[in-house]
């Protein structure tokens, strides 16, 4: 007996609701099949929280930069930026041009920028 094989629609449909209903699941479901990545690696993107007095913004610099130019433009839609430095903050901001809310804290200054783009 051969195993049963889902169309590509219906696969991709069941893999892209399970990272919406579970997104947390997304880094773990990128690792079944290379085309699951191409399908559920913008939607992991879609949301971004960025701080950069933490240790996630220098893996990130890096990541955005090994992204095709287009990349994060085309999945960013919601940008949370905590403590950043202005040249990280230039580098994000012209990578993720597409971005529809953006909120923007400098906890330091005491300051905070919510922009809802429309």
């Amino acid at each position: 007996m051969s195993p049963v094989t889902l169309p590509a629609d219906l696969e991709r449909t069941i893999f892209e609701i399970t990272a919406f209903a579970a997104p947390e699941c997304i880094p773990r479901l990128v690792l079944v099949a290379w085309r699951v990545k191409i399908w559920l690696e913008p939607i992991l993107y879609r949301t971004l929280v960025i701080e950069g007095k933490r240790h996630n913004l220098i893996p990130f610099l890096d990541t955005l930069a090994s992204k095709p130019a287009a990349f994060f433009a085309d999945s960013t839609r919601h940008l949370f930026m905590d403590d950043f430095d202005p040249s990280a903050m230039r580098a994000i901001l012209s990578a993720c041009s597409q971005v529809e809310n953006l909120w923007v804290i400098n906890t330091s200054a005491g300051t905070h920028i919510l922009l809802p783009f429309h």
